[in-house]
């Protein structure tokens, strides 16, 4: 696992999108174009944290886009196959 968690937050840092921590609930807020999500503690595996986070993120691309109307996600990376 903690190989695949090393890669989701790689890949989430690689978006370029603004992730802020703290509160109850995971939301992307459109209008402040931020993704929100509760302390990495909140959740009972690692696995949900980086679901959630993954979900939120996609929540945040624009249908047939790679990024939002105001620029906030860079392009989607292209990850290496192995």
């Amino acid at each position: 696992m903690q190989v695949a968690a090393g890669v989701a937050g790689r890949f989430a840092e690689d978006t370029g999108a603004d992730i802020r921590q703290g509160g109850n609930a995971a939301a992307f807020i459109p209008s402040l174009d931020r993704i929100v999500m509760p302390l990495f503690g909140a959740f009972r595996t690692p696995e949900g944290f980086y679901a959630t986070l993954l979900h939120e993120i996609g929540m945040a691309i624009p249908p047939g886009s790679t990024e939002t109307s105001r620029g906030g996600l860079a392009p989607v990376p292209t990850l290496p196959r192995s």
